[in-house]
């Protein structure tokens, strides 16, 4: 199978694995590339890479990359400049592409370097071409269309996955039909100025708790940290988009999006779980832009 001319001529195809899913906090510990011009993979590269922090347990047991692989692996101060000509003059393809994309910017801005290219992610992609599925991840790709993944939750696994979805759309669409998927595949989301890359995309989609904070960096330990907005959804990830989308910015909204600087979350079971930690929050933190008057009791209404 050959490629869509409906598609960008060098590609990218970008994979990394983290300690975590904080674009800012959390650090890489693999990276896999394939390089792909006129339709043909020019060069394949992965390496683990040393995170200068532990690795969650639970991401271990997850990914299979633990503290003793990449205890001597290179940082990536180290594989900065192999990582920068291999992303040279391409558009940067991933899964939840701002996800990675956002990873491998904070990478680069901590190795005292800048980083910006044009970004399509898959997940739009499919999306864009299969609008009649409703499940778009990598493992529901992998499972409707038959791709071969021999290392899941590895990097290289995951981006020869994605080279094959390519191939695959490219061989079952028209080029002007991939070509307009790929065009709403590269549309960049409404995001506040002050927001690192990749933090919106970090957002889970299930219930919980969210938080807008003005200061970047976390508080000192034992110091508290009054938020500027809390709220609950039982969609995490579309509820703090919707903030900041460009129907949504005005008002209350427009004032967030030029002040916030992190977004945290808390996930919870489910709604109830959202509405009794909002409440306790709220009571606790106060938060600038919620409304909590002086004294009143919190109550809520759970809808059966």
């Amino acid at each position: 199978m050959s490629l869509s001319p409906g598609l960008p001529a060098r590609l990218a195809i970008v994979d990394v694995e983290t300690t975590g899913a904080h674009p800012v906090r959390d650090r890489v510990t693999e990276i896999a590339i394939l390089r792909v011009e006129g339709g043909e993979v020019v060069a394949r590269w992965e390496s683990l890479v040393n995170p200068g922090m532990p690795i969650p347990g639970m991401i271990q047991d997850l990914i299979g990359i633990t503290d003793a692989m990449v205890a001597a692996a290179p940082p990536f101060a180290a594989l900065a400049d192999t990582v920068a000509a291999l992303l040279q003059d391409c558009v940067f393809v991933a899964h939840n592409a701002r996800f990675d994309y956002g990873f491998i910017k904070n990478e680069f801005a901590r190795a005292g370097r800048a980083f910006d290219a044009p970004v399509l992610c898959t997940v739009k992609l499919s999306r864009a071409l299969h609008p009649e599925h409703h499940r778009h991840g990598l493992d529901a790709l992998i499972e409707r269309h038959g791709l071969v993944c021999d290392a899941r939750h590895r990097a290289m696994g995951d981006s020869e996955a994605l080279w094959q979805f390519a191939r695959l759309v490219s061989d079952r669409f028209a080029p002007e039909l991939v070509a307009r998927a790929a065009e709403r595949a590269m549309k960049a989301p409404a995001q506040p100025p002050g927001l690192p890359e990749g933090m919106l995309e970090a957002v889970p989609d299930g219930p919980g708790i969210y938080l807008f904070h003005a200061e970047a960096e976390l508080p000192p330990a034992g110091r508290s940290e009054r938020p500027l907005y809390l709220g609950r959804s039982l969609n995490l990830r579309g509820k703090v988009r919707e903030h900041f989308s460009a129907a949504g910015a005005k008002g209350r909204d427009a004032e967030l999006a030029r002040q916030v600087r992190r977004v945290d979350w808390i996930e919870t079971a489910g709604e109830l779980g959202a509405l009794l930690l909002e409440a306790e929050l709220l009571k606790r933190l106060r938060p600038s832009g919620n409304r909590v008057p002086e004294g009143a009791e919190a109550a809520f209404a759970l809808r059966l």
